[in-house]
Order: structure tokens, then sequence, then C-alpha cells
């Protein structure tokens, strides 16, 4: 009796004489795709440096501006506009903000001013408050005193 999986790769096997023509177009897909991820520098963006963010040139104000500020010393785009409560929700708001940003690009839908949306809001503020919590905690309020 044959193992199960051997049936199973026997069926996905395609007729002996569509081999070479699948094998070629997988080929061919393949190098496409590896194309793909090379030209959009795909793997940069799984990284935390700062440049990525300019692989879309309309981010390139933003980009000038950060690195003329004092943040720049301290902190990349994703300290400030990624969640930080846990990992999983990290990548998964970097990778559907990400999603979303390569199909704006892509279809060529890019405002003419870039504004943070809803979600990056609150993120942005709480990343806010997790790095500066000792400062603002560290104020006197003298409004009303002599």
């Amino acid at each position: 009796m044959r193992k199960p999986e051997n049936r199973l790769i026997n069926r996905l096997k395609p007729p002996e004489n569509w081999r070479w023509p699948v094998i070629v177009v997988s080929g061919i897909l393949t190098g496409l795709a590896l194309f793909a991820i090379h030209i959009s520098r795909a793997p940069s963006y799984l990284s935390d440096k700062p440049e990525t963010c300019t692989n879309c040139h309309i981010m390139a104000p933003q980009y000038a501006t950060w690195s003329h500020s004092s943040h720049r010393e301290w902190t990349h785009c994703n300290d400030c506009h990624v969640p930080h409560n846990n990992v999983i929700n990290k990548y998964y708001f970097k990778a559907a903000d990400g999603l979303r940003h390569a199909t704006i690009f892509t279809l060529r839908r890019e405002p003419q001013v870039i504004r943070i949306r809803h979600a990056g809001i609150g993120v942005v503020q709480e990343n806010c408050i997790r790095c500066h919590d000792q400062i603002l905690h560290g104020f006197k309020y003298l409004a009303g005193e002599s």
C-alpha cells in the first residue's frame, strides 16, 4: 500500500507532457517575484532604519525634518509610529500600514499633503508619553499660585 503523502505528491504532479512547461513557467514566476522583491527593497521594511521610509520619494521632506531635529539622536521612525506594547502588535501594525502605503504608492494615489491616519495618532501619542513620561511628571504646575 502506498503512503498517503506519496498519493498527494503524485496528484500534484503535472502530466508528463506538461512537466517542462510547468518548470519553465515556475522558474519565470520565481524570477519575477525575486526581481520584484529586489527592486522594491522589500527586505528593508523589516528593519528600523529611517532610510527605509524614504524608499517612497514622497517621504523625503519628513525624513529631512527628522534628520535635522533633536529626535534624530535618539529615535527612528518606528520608535514613534509603531506600537510597542507587544511584538505581535508591532509587526501587525507595521505590516498593515506598509501594505496600505505600498498599495497607495503602486496605484499612484499619493495625497499632496501627507497626514497621519486616525489609528496612527493614538500610537504616536502613546509613544510620546512612553518616552517623555519622566519629563511630564517632573513639572510643577504653578498656574493660579502666587
